[in-house]
């Protein structure tokens, strides 16, 4: 009878330190949304008023990058995993403030493209 409760009180143990959860950084914008960019029309403005303040803005303003990471993590006793994704919306802009370019890359962007 111990016995039974040796294992009840083991397996409650093991299962209080198991952690569940979710990862949700930045808000996600999908290439549905990124599509809505018209390249030599959209300007610096409605990129702001449509995706908000940027993640990160390149010095002098041009380049301006939205990153969102989205994905779950699992632990028990304190080893674990996470399966997380990144992604970010990349635009840059001409001396005009207009869209001179965009692109969603996987994971965070390195380099600044087309400049």
């Amino acid at each position: 009878m111990k016995f039974r409760y040796a294992i009840v009180a083991g397996a409650a143990a093991l299962l209080s330190a198991c952690a569940i959860g979710s990862i949700e950084n930045g808000t996600v914008i999908s290439q549905s949304d990124a599509s809505k960019i018209v390249i030599g029309k959209t300007t610096k403005q409605e990129i702001f008023l449509n995706f908000g303040e940027p993640t990160r803005t390149e010095p002098g303003g041009k380049v301006v990058f939205y990153s969102w990471t989205k994905g779950s993590k699992f632990r028990v006793m304190g080893i674990g995993s996470t399966d997380a994704k990144g992604n970010t919306l990349v635009v840059i802009f001409d001396d005009g403030d207009v869209v001179k370019d965009y692109r969603i890359t996987r994971g965070a962007a390195q380099a600044v493209m087309g400049q």
